[in-house]
C-alpha cells in the first residue's frame, strides 16, 4: 500500500474499502482524494475508526478554498445527511 501511487485513485480506493486491516484502510483513506469513495466508505464501512477517518477527510476537503476540491466532498457530506459538518 505505502508504494501505491497517490495519483492512482482506484487502487487507493480498492485497498480504503476492501483490505482486511483497518489500520491499511485507514492509510488509504488518508491519500484518498475521490469526494464519491470516501462518501462510500463513510457510508457503508462496519469499522468506527475508518469511517470515521473518511467523514474527517471530507470535512477537510468540504474546507478547501478550491471549489474543485470542496464542491464534491459538500455534496457527498449532504448525501450523507451531515450538513451539520460544513
Amino acid at each position: 500500500m505505502h508504494e501505491t501511487d497517490p495519483a492512482d485513485q482506484s487502487a487507493l480506493s480498492a485497498f480504503a474499502k476492501d483490505d482486511a486491516d483497518p489500520r491499511v484502510r485507514r492509510a488509504a483513506i488518508a491519500r484518498l482524494t475521490d469526494a464519491g469513495a470516501l462518501g462510500d466508505i463513510a457510508r457503508n464501512e462496519s469499522d468506527p475508526g475508518v469511517r470515521d477517518q473518511a467523514l474527517a477527510q471530507l470535512v477537510e476537503r468540504a474546507s478547501k478554498h478550491d471549489p474543485a476540491q470542496a464542491s464534491p466532498a459538500v455534496d457527498a457530506l449532504i448525501s450523507l445527511g451531515r450538513e451539520r459538518e460544513l
